[in-house]
């Protein structure tokens, strides 16, 4: 699947937010990658951060070939009602408009800027995320 300048923002800020940390492993070795719970092909869930966590390049090969390890990876850090939540949003056929993906996109990108100057303030670790009122 084609990633567009929506997949670019958002995994730019996925990574960001974790302190370019490997949210299963741990490992900061510069590999690192936003990893979907819920497959792109949903859009509704496709640039969710509640759908999204940052991996190394080797958790997301090794979860991309284990649905067990993936699933429970996932279900691990964001928490398995999260995890049901993010099924639910998918099975429900929701389709974003044009609009509305530059909507979320231009939050991400003012989330990324936030995440950005803490990061120059100092602030390290996982930062969580403002969700847009429109994927509420």
């Amino acid at each position: 699947m084609k990633r567009d300048k929506y997949d670019k923002t958002i995994s730019e800020l996925i990574v960001a937010s974790a302190d370019y940390t490997c949210e299963i492993c741990g490992i900061r070795d510069g590999t690192h990658q936003c990893m979907h719970d819920i497959s792109r092909t949903y859009v509704i869930t496709r640039y969710d951060s509640r759908n999204l966590i940052c991996g190394c390049a080797a958790c997301h090969f090794a979860t991309m070939k284990d649905p067990y390890l993936h699933a429970e990876s996932f279900k691990k850090i964001k928490g398995v009602e999260e995890n049901q939540l993010n099924i639910e949003r998918a099975r429900s056929g929701d389709r974003l408009k044009p609009f509305e993906k530059d909507e979320i996109r231009a939050h991400w990108q003012s989330e990324l800027k936030r995440i950005n100057k803490l990061r120059l303030e100092g602030v390290s670790g996982k930062i969580e995320l403002e969700i847009p009122a429109i994927l509420l």
